[in-house]
């Protein structure tokens, strides 16, 4: 229910982001279903698999991001944790993109996440970008 994002595998597996079903959902490269990653998901809006394989997902209603293994095991998860309502670090999470350097990059979209204005009273950030640190 409103597909949102995909990505594919080095086996040529097609990862879904299945955001109102707050899942990932696998097809194999016939479309036919595999399995799915539910690991607490809220509305999973966009896949990423770096070339370790590596999954990131971003979110819309955590909002944050996710990274899992390519077997679905959740390595880490982060958001708004510890900021406040009027200074999030997230709003609506849309895109996720990780380049060569393993730096992540998120795009937000305009609108409301749970009550909260996106041009509240925080600066404007459309797109951000984590550095990995060595």
């Amino acid at each position: 229910m409103v597909p949102h994002g995909l990505a594919v595998d080095k086996n040529g597996r097609v990862l879904v982001a299945d955001r109102h079903n707050n899942r990932i959902q696998i097809f194999d490269a016939f479309g036919k279903y595999l399995t799915e990653w539910t690991e607490g998901l809220k509305f999973p809006t966009d896949i990423f698999i770096d070339k370790d394989q590596t999954v990131y997902v971003s979110e819309l209603m955590r909002p944050g991001v996710s990274i899992f293994d390519i077997n679905g095991k959740l390595l880490a998860r982060w958001g708004n944790e510890g900021r406040t309502k009027e200074d999030p670090l997230f709003i609506t999470l849309h895109a996720i993109a990780v380049d060569s350097h393993g730096d992540i990059f998120v795009c937000e979209v305009m609108g409301m996440q749970a009550g909260t204005p996106f041009f509240s009273t925080r600066k404007t950030r459309m797109i951000q970008k984590f550095t990995r640190k060595a």
